[in-house]
C-alpha cells in the first residue's frame, strides 16, 4: 500500500546509510564460487539495487520501463539473460538515452556522490553549476585512496520555482545547466525532488536560502 511513499525512509536511507562505509560493495560483484552468494545477496544488494532502478524508472519515465521491462521478459523467457540485456533493451524503450552507460556506472562501483551546487543570474538565465565527489563518512581521507576519485554518471532532475522539471546527466567531476524560467536570483530550484536520485545534495549557502524561504511561505 503507497510503497514509494514508504521507499524512501525504508529503503533509499538505510541503503545511503551503508553504501557510505567503506565496508559497502558494488551491487555486481564476481562469484568465485557457489558460497559466495549468499554473502553477495545482503542489504547493499536489495537496498541499493531497488533504489537505482527507481531512479531509472524517474529518468526515463513510465511508459519506457514499462515497454523495456516487457520487451526484456519476453525476449529471455525461454533463455538466459545478463544484466546488460535489460539495460539494452531500456535503452531502445527511452528513445537512445544512456541506459547501459549509466546503470553499469552504477552497479559496478560502490558508494555514491555529493553533488554540490551553485548558481549565478545572468539576466532572465540561471546558470547552475554541479559538481561530485564521493560522499565519505571518513573525516580524515587518505589522499592515496583513489576511489575518492570515483565518477558517477548522474541523471540528475532540477525542479524550478515554476514546477517546471529540467533532466540532466552530470558524466564528468563537474557541469552547468541553464534553467531558462528563473527570472531573478530569489527564484528558487531543487534538485532531487522526490528523493528519486541516489545521491545527496549539497547547496550554496544563497540557493538553500532561496528553498528555506520558499518553504515558509
Amino acid at each position: 500500500f503507497k510503497v514509494f511513499e514508504q521507499f524512501v525512509p525504508d529503503t533509499l536511507i538505510r541503503a545511503l546509510e551503508l553504501d557510505s562505509l567503506s565496508s559497502s560493495h558494488p551491487i555486481e560483484v564476481e562469484v568465485q564460487n557457489p558460497a559466495d552468494i549468499n554473502q553477495i545477496f545482503d542489504t547493499i544488494s536489495y537496498c541499493k539495487g531497488g533504489s537505482i532502478l527507481r531512479m531509472l524508472y524517474h529518468w526515463i519515465g513510465t511508459d519506457s520501463f514499462k515497454s523495456g521491462l516487457n520487451a526484456y521478459l519476453n525476449k529471455f523467457q525461454y533463455s538466459n539473460a545478463k544484466t546488460e540485456d535489460l539495460w539494452v533493451e531500456l535503452e531502445k524503450a527511452s528513445g537512445g538515452l544512456p541506459v547501459t552507460d549509466v546503470m553499469t556506472n552504477w552497479t559496478r562501483q560502490l558508494g555514491f556522490p555529493v553533488i554540490k551546487v551553485s548558481s549565478r543570474q545572468d539576466g532572465d538565465h540561471r546558470i547552475i553549476s554541479l559538481s561530485q565527489s564521493k560522499h565519505s563518512t571518513v573525516t580524515t581521507k587518505n589522499s592515496n585512496d583513489t576511489s575518492l576519485q570515483t565518477i558517477w554518471k548522474v541523471p540528475i532532475s532540477i525542479l524550478s520555482k515554476n514546477w517546471d522539471e529540467i533532466q540532466v546527466v552530470l558524466d564528468d567531476e563537474k557541469m552547468g545547466a541553464v534553467v531558462d524560467i528563473l527570472e531573478t536570483p530569489s527564484d528558487w530550484f531543487k534538485l532531487n525532488s522526490g528523493f528519486t536520485g541516489f545521491y545527496r545534495v549539497n547547496y550554496s549557502d544563497h540557493d538553500l536560502d532561496n528553498l528555506i524561504t520558499a518553504l515558509k511561505n
